[in-house]
């Protein structure tokens, strides 16, 4: 318990650095944290500091640094039931993937993660995991496979009845003002953390359709 308090102290305090962008000042606490993780019997403490060690590699852009912690990640959570742990892991080296320009390994990332996410219903990672497939694929002009990602994102979005604003944000992007509408003002009423991305949205939107009233009463609101 003593080892496990020490390993959570220090992971606090990377992410508190982490918190106010300072990656660098984060990397010595995450090592602390995971030299304390690996004297402990349960690997998920450690798969936890690898993966948040990871990212902050990947967004100071050490990317194999980035790399090499995400797959050890990996490693250990293999075979378990972290199944949320695997599909952030998938997540991350996703990003870092295509960060280096590594496009194969993207999407196969971007794929696992998808297949990790699905098992987790009516979690939100689950509209993400089709959220960042479409934005990956959208980046290296793959549209068609990237509006098939879209379209998928949108139908988890209409089942589970969150996260309006990606739906309503592909819909604006791809030129459907009113589909997009309908979507970020069903975000203000149901994502109440997300109230402020869905008034912009109902903003442009609006102003797109050229309804100027309603598209500055969203504004101001």
């Amino acid at each position: 318990a003593s080892a496990g308090l020490r390993a959570g102290e220090a992971l606090s305090q990377a992410l508190v650095a982490v918190g106010r962008g300072n990656y660098a000042a984060a990397i010595p606490h995450f090592d602390s944290a995971l030299a304390i993780a690996n004297t402990m019997p349960d690997g998920e403490n450690a798969v936890t500091v690898l993966l948040a060690r990871g990212r902050a590699y990947s967004k100071m852009g050490m990317l194999e640094r980035a790399e090499g912690s995400l797959l050890a990640a990996r490693s250990l959570a293999a075979g378990t039931r972290q199944r949320y742990s695997l599909a952030e892991i998938w997540h991350n080296l996703s990003h870092t993937y295509e960060a280096g320009g590594r496009r194969t390994l993207a999407l196969a990332a971007s794929d696992s993660f998808i297949a990790y996410a699905a098992g987790l219903e009516h979690d939100p990672i689950r509209i993400i995991s089709r959220h960042d497939a479409g934005l990956l694929r959208l980046g290296l002009g793959l549209h068609a496979a990237a509006n098939r990602q879209f379209e998928a994102m949108v139908a988890l979005v209409r089942a589970e009845r969150q996260n309006h604003y990606w739906a309503g944000e592909y819909y604006e992007r791809i030129g459907n003002a009113r589909a997009a509408l309908g979507f970020f003002r069903a975000g203000v009423a149901i994502d109440h953390g997300e109230v402020s991305l869905n008034l912009a949205g109902m903003a442009r939107a609006y102003e797109a359709l050229g309804v100027h009233d309603s598209a500055a009463t969203a504004a101001r609101r």
